[in-house]
């Protein structure tokens, strides 16, 4: 999770970060912030972010069908910015929800054909929104993260297949997209 909030930091600040990796050898971050002259201005004036490579050149992932949109649900603001960001940059629609109260009134609104979703989350967990989003729109594809691995809340079978097929968070940028694209290529066939 410090990944998570020195991503968002890096991100309100207008600048990035790209991420080398190799296979036994290791990874390396770079962070690169906006330079500002020797009189300072302010951070508002700066109208252009530095360029961040997109997520589908570096998971090698083809870009996404136009019509993608996809709701996000977590009770994390940090991981819910940085789970939109990725997607984001990977080239889907985004609709970020805080709460799962929230996302069901998105629900009502629109019809999406993916909800990432959260499973611990107050007043109603990630089983419970899945349910009731089904209930809202049938054939809506339906993918859990969760940094806990708890199968108490599992009540019937529908829950333990979202559990069992659920990303262990934290959840790398490359698998996030690549299953988002497995389910839309599932929904769309």
């Amino acid at each position: 999770l410090g990944l998570a909030q020195v991503f968002g930091f890096i991100r309100r600040c207008q600048g990035g970060i790209v991420v080398h990796s190799q296979l036994g050898i290791g990874t390396r971050f770079e962070l690169y912030l906006p330079l500002l002259p020797a009189q300072s201005v302010p951070v508002s004036q700066h109208t252009a972010p530095l360029p961040m490579p997109s997520v589908a050149t570096l998971a090698s992932v083809s870009p996404p069908d136009a019509d993608s949109e996809i709701l996000l649900v977590d009770d994390d603001a940090e991981l819910l910015e940085v789970h939109g960001a990725i997607l984001e940059m990977a080239g889907f629609k985004v609709h970020s929800c805080n709460s799962p109260v929230e996302a069901l009134t998105q629900l009502k609104q629109k019809q999406f054909r993916l909800m990432v979703s959260d499973i611990v989350m107050p007043a109603m967990n990630g089983f419970e929104l899945s349910l009731a989003a089904r209930a809202l729109h049938s054939g809506l594809k339906i993918q859990l993260v969760s940094a806990y691995a708890d199968d108490s809340l599992i009540k019937d079978a529908v829950s333990q297949q979202l559990y069992s097929e659920r990303l262990q968070k934290p959840v790398r940028a490359s698998q996030l997209v690549k299953r988002v694209k497995e389910l839309l290529s599932e929904s769309a066939g």
